[in-house]
């Protein structure tokens, strides 16, 4: 019994190792494939993105010179092969020729000299027909091989010079894109400083208008308080907390958006003055952040500029050169 069970936790356990590497294997063979569609869409924008510039007629014309090089190269290496070979069937021909001319008629070597000179012959007849074609392919291939660096280099020209342009292009197009991004940037900072403004405007329009209240509450209530009604008291006293809790949630608002100044120098009393004085320090703050603005905008233009003209050097001495 007990035998039975340690197998059966052992064929349980080799399970569970299968489904585990099983699993690993699976997941490792999906990573592979997320890798290779990567790989496989990075191809073709690349190769979009070659064709639309022209980089992929370039490399074709470069391949076409080096392959028609090569074929120049083993040409030339042929014929000077078989110019080695004519060379030396000329010397063996001269050296059965003064053999030949040794020997009488009559001699009976006479004869197989007299076919092995006829064979050279023939032989350097086909090593001189060869030779012949082998030259003939390297004049074509060489006019073939300067009609080919032509093209390629009247390609290159042409590539560079769109590709200028089209630098220059993207260059304006940038700059351009800059320039909008920068004005709808500054516009959102002055709308928003104008909301700012506002905003802070009207709370100030409250508070006076609580104070108002407040005041207008004390002074219609004070002669009821001096009469000793309890229950007005009461009331005044309940009205005064709760417009005293709103006077501080307000206050508290204030003093996180303006400067302490502004309500030191303000008087309870001169509630107009304190208005003006707010308005015209919102002013001046609308008026500083808006020429820091325009002063940024004005730097990103000077640069955008400095670059272009930068970049339209370097390309006019590239070229030239």
């Amino acid at each position: 019994m007990h035998k039975t069970l340690t197998r059966a936790i052992k064929c349980s356990r080799i399970i569970q190792e299968k489904k585990i590497h099983s699993s690993f294997v699976h997941y490792r063979d999906l990573q592979l494939v997320k890798k290779d569609i990567w790989e496989e869409k990075m191809k073709i924008w690349m190769k979009k993105y070659e064709d639309l510039f022209g980089i992929t007629k370039l490399s074709e014309m470069h391949e076409r010179v080096l392959e028609v090089q090569n074929q120049v190269q083993s040409t030339q290496e042929k014929r000077r092969n078989v110019q080695e070979e004519i060379f030396k069937v000329q010397q063996k021909l001269q050296e059965m020729h003064d053999i030949l001319h040794k020997m009488s008629l009559g001699d009976t070597m006479y004869i197989r000299v007299a076919t092995q000179v006829h064979e050279l012959i023939i032989e350097q007849k086909r090593l001189r027909e060869a030779f012949t074609m082998y030259d003939q392919t390297e004049r074509e291939l060489q006019t073939t091989l300067a009609l080919a660096i032509n093209n390629s280099q009247d390609h290159e020209r042409t590539y560079r010079e769109k590709n200028k342009y089209l630098s220059l292009i993207t260059g304006v197009v940038g700059g351009l894109l800059g320039l909008i991004g920068s004005s709808i940037n500054n516009w959102r900072h002055r709308k928003d400083i104008k909301e700012f403004a506002n905003d802070i405007s009207h709370q100030v329009t409250d508070l006076e208008k609580t104070i108002v209240k407040l005041n207008s509450i004390v002074t219609s209530d004070s002669e009821n308080v001096q009469q000793g009604n309890p229950k007005i008291m009461q009331d005044l006293l309940s009205e005064m907390k709760i417009q005293q809790e709103v006077f501080q949630e307000n206050a508290k608002v204030l003093k996180s958006l303006l400067n302490d100044s502004i309500f030191h120098n303000c008087d309870t009393s001169n509630g107009l003055q304190c208005d003006l004085q707010t308005k015209k320090l919102l002013y001046q703050l609308e008026e500083n952040i808006s020429s820091k603005l325009n002063y940024h905008s004005s730097l990103n233009i000077g640069l955008i500029g400095s670059l272009l003209l930068i970049g339209t050097f370097v390309l006019y001495i590239t070229n030239s050169h």
